[in-house]
């Protein structure tokens, strides 16, 4: 009767440990399944980060060369400006010399 007993208490303690043991070894599955899925998601979105980095860098050139677009044209308008107003100095000078010599 003492040896049944000791037997059915080993093959319980075996049984709770095969429990156990399919209990960790699931959750080790799970936990690899879950890296896996974040190793994913890291990739694509690291492909996503490349992807806008390069449209930003696009973007930064764009607005650099319309920035010096923008200055040569300001220049440009500015020095129209000057030589117009020089023109109309000049233009008024010759007509007060007409002036006085009429």
């Amino acid at each position: 009767m003492r040896i049944r007993l000791l037997n059915d208490s080993i093959l319980s303690v075996k049984i709770s440990n095969e429990i156990k043991l399919e209990t960790i070894h699931r959750g080790f599955l799970l936990t690899i399944n879950r890296r896996k899925e974040l190793l994913e998601q890291i990739k694509e979105l690291n492909k996503q980060c490349q992807i806008l980095h390069e449209k930003n860098q696009t973007i930064k050139e764009n607005n650099q060369n319309r920035f010096q677009f923008n200055n040569k044209l300001e220049k440009n308008y500015q020095q129209q400006i000057y030589d117009e107003q020089n023109k109309q100095k000049e233009l008024r000078k010759k007509i007060e010399l007409l002036q006085k010599q009429s």
